[in-house]
């Protein structure tokens, strides 16, 4: 298995990735107690990386349009294959791309 590279966190951003993994840590455990999703289930929080946090931020921004979210999320995707890259971060991308699913959806019926 290749070994994932990493990508350069700035001491000031150290604090942000926290802050997300813990994020993401209560939201798994907020749907195992509900039943939502499977893919928390074998999903470790403590290996997410700053490109899954800059991938679900980018979720929030209401104004990005749910096509660009595609394209930045393929590119996501296939780095994430090329590297190798963790089971967990395989299984955040694909709840990623459940999430931009949901917004083309929305998206389209409006």
């Amino acid at each position: 298995m290749n070994e994932q590279p990493k990508i350069e966190i700035k001491e000031e951003n150290i604090s942000e990735l926290a802050e997300f993994r813990q994020e993401i840590a209560r939201l798994k455990e907020k749907e195992a107690k509900e039943g939502i999703t499977g893919h928390f289930l074998d999903l470790d929080p403590k290996k997410l990386e700053a490109e899954d946090m800059k991938m679900y931020g980018m979720l929030f921004d209401k104004d990005r349009p749910a096509e660009e979210l595609v394209k930045y999320f393929q590119g996501y995707h296939a780095i994430l294959k090329i590297i190798e890259a963790d089971n967990s971060r395989e299984l955040f991308a694909q709840y990623i791309g459940n999430l931009i699913q949901i917004r083309l959806g929305e998206e389209e019926e409006k």
